[in-house]
């Protein structure tokens, strides 16, 4: 996991630029351009290296795959089953979509179950 602390020395540089152009523009009302422009390409500097980080953590991150059907399934039936409840509480017309797909997810549910029992 990539952490702010990894990249303190670049903050604290570009930090310190900062600081210099500041107290330059107070002193004399003038900003050295040359910092503004390095400040600028140290800023720069940065972020890309941040991202360059972030997209190697990726790429060596493991692959997660699917999330299994069975699971989707029951999410999906649970999701289904409180939105049909917030509805009627509040006395809403159920949508017959949701009904229909409830009746679907319900049978694959219990058909999966009694195979599941059969082979136990």
């Amino acid at each position: 996991m990539i952490k702010f602390e990894d990249y303190k020395e670049e903050k604290d540089e570009i930090a310190l630029i900062t600081q210099q152009i500041v107290r330059e523009y107070e002193l004399t009302g003038k900003t050295d351009i040359n910092k503004v422009y390095l400040i600028n390409v140290k800023i720069k500097s940065w972020i890309e290296r941040i991202i360059k980080d972030v997209n190697s953590q990726q790429e060596n991150s493991p692959d997660i795959g699917l999330l299994p059907r069975y699971i989707w399934v029951e999410r999906r039936f649970k999701d289904i089953r409180d939105a049909i409840m917030r509805y009627a509480n509040k006395m809403r017309p159920i949508p017959i979509e949701w009904i229909e797909e409830y009746e679907s997810l319900r049978k694959e549910i219990e058909e999966r179950n009694a195979n599941n029992l059969v082979t136990q």
